[in-house]
This record gives structure tokens, C-alpha cells and sequence, in this order.
């Protein structure tokens, strides 16, 4: 009987802050520079993707959703794992076998949508973390990767409140740009810009791996985010890396360097023979 009588539906209203939907969500997540071609369709799918998130008078965002049931499902779905076309068709399945009414409608766009609300939620949380007077202080880790031709920048922070340590997954962030020091300063710069304004104040730590994109004492990533921060920002490296360099000076010392300058000759060499 529930499922014929109790129509009534659960709407759920969530406050974010105007920088997390128009910055974070409406920008950095979409490609800025394309085609005349492709411009139109991608001002379409920014347009879809905020359609949940509804403007207040005072310039915040409230995101609005209508069916609490079918966005918790499809949370619980998505963070298993499924894919926004997988999630869509296993709820269609619940929809069939239960013959739930709340549960109709949704498809991979849809899912899209909801994703998306529950990616400005949880950064509205950690915004309002970063900006509670028990944490003054945080690290930051970030990490360049590619999947399936597409890079992304992955930012991670860890911050202690009420006396327990937490290491959290921020965001991923879409890099369209090349992977220098420079873009990666900038693009950090503007997500924490629009998280937590005084972040700079708090930013003590910062932990990266070895590529020489990252470290560096002149014009690489943590030198820069080093002069962003109004700390003297600590330097932290994977141990994997740690020990790279270990083995490289230890290497060094044979033969007066001479077995490393014969190595790295005999690969140059190598490497020129199979161009050409």
C-alpha cells in the first residue's frame, strides 16, 4: 500500500556558496577554450549540468531536488562504483520489480545532475571546515594523472579537528591546460580562492612526489604555491621518491660518477638509434 498511497515526496534544500557553483562546478570542470563547433553544445551541457542549483537574492546557490529517495539511491549507486548510464538502468530494474513510483524518470543525465549537487554538498562542507577556528593549519597533496586521454589534477588535504586527523579526498579536477608549474599554481590558487579565502594563511604543508614538474627551488609547483602561502610552507615527498634519490647519490659516489655519465650516454645513444 505504501507505494500507492504515500505520494508525497521528500524536496531537499541544500545552501552553497555562489564560488562553488559558478567557479569550481560552472567552470573548472568544463573546457573554457573550444571550437565555434563544439562551444554551442558544451554551453548546452554546462547549462543542463547546474539546472538543479537555483540562485538566491543574495547571490548563493540553493540546490534544489525534488525526489530525496531517487537521489540518495542514485548516490549510494554511484559510489559503489556504476557509471551514470549503469546507475540509470539498475534503478529502472528496482523500478520494475518494486513497482516504485518514485522511482521513474531517471536516466544518465539525471544521474549527471545529482552527482553534481552531492559534489557542491560536500565541498560546501569542507569549506565550511576549512573556515571553523579549530583548524588554522592544513596540507595539501596533489597528483597529475591521465585516464582514457583525459588529464586531471587530483587535490587532497588533511586537517585536524577536535582532535582527531583527517585525510580527505577533495576533488578532481579536469586540466586541460599542459602540466607546468605555472597552470598547476593557478589552478589550485583559483579552487582554494573560491573554498576558503584566508586558505593561505592556513596552508602550512604541501606533499608531492618527485616529478620535476612539482619540485624545484626556482619556478616549480611548491616553490610557487611556497610564495602563494603566508607560512613558510614544509616540503613533503613520497618515500618511494625519497629513496630514488638515495639510490641516485649513492650511485654517484661509484667510479667518481663515471658509471652514471657512461649509463646516461649509452641511453641517450639508445634512444637516438630507434628514431632513427
Amino acid at each position: 500500500m505504501y507505494r500507492y498511497l504515500n505520494s508525497m515526496q521528500t524536496v531537499l534544500t541544500i545552501p552553497i556558496s555562489k564560488g562553488i557553483v559558478e567557479v569550481i562546478i560552472g567552470d573548472m570542470f568544463f573546457k573554457s577554450e573550444l571550437d565555434e563547433d563544439d562551444e554551442e553544445m558544451e554551453l548546452i551541457a554546462k547549462t543542463n549540468a547546474l539546472k538543479l542549483f537555483h540562485q538566491q537574492d543574495d547571490g548563493s546557490y540553493m540546490a534544489k531536488v525534488s525526489n530525496a529517495i531517487l537521489y540518495n539511491l542514485t548516490l549510494q549507486h554511484t559510489s559503489v562504483g556504476l557509471s551514470f548510464r549503469q546507475t540509470s538502468s539498475v534503478i529502472g530494474q528496482h523500478k520494475d520489480v518494486f513497482g516504485n513510483g518514485k522511482l521513474v524518470g531517471l536516466n544518465d543525465h539525471e544521474v549527471g545532475k545529482m552527482v553534481r549537487v552531492n559534489v557542491g554538498t560536500n565541498l560546501q562542507v569542507l569549506s565550511d571546515i576549512l573556515n571553523h577556528h579549530d583548524v588554522w593549519a592544513f596540507s595539501l597533496v596533489g597528483d597529475g594523472s591521465t585516464h582514457q586521454g583525459m588529464s586531471f589534477f587530483d587535490v587532497r588535504v588533511r586537517f585536524c579537528v577536535s582532535g582527531h586527523l583527517f585525510n580527505i579526498h577533495l576533488v578532481v579536477v579536469p586540466f586541460y591546460d599542459r602540466h607546468s608549474a605555472v597552470n598547476i599554481c593557478k589552478m589550485i590558487c583559483k579552487l582554494f580562492n573560491q573554498l576558503y579565502s584566508f586558505w593561505r594563511h592556513k596552508l602550512l604543508l604541501v606533499s608531492i612526489d618527485g616529478e620535476n614538474t612539482m619540485t624545484g627551488w626556482k619556478g616549480r609547483f611548491v616553490t610557487l604555491m611556497d610564495k602563494e602561502s603566508a607560512n613558510e610552507v614544509q616540503r613533503v615527498w613520497c618515500p618511494a621518491h625519497q629513496m630514488d634519490l638515495v639510490i641516485h647519490d649513492a650511485t654517484v659516489m661509484i667510479s667518481d660518477d663515471t658509471f652514471t655519465k657512461t649509463t646516461h650516454s649509452f641511453t641517450v645513444h639508445l634512444h637516438q638509434q630507434a628514431n632513427l
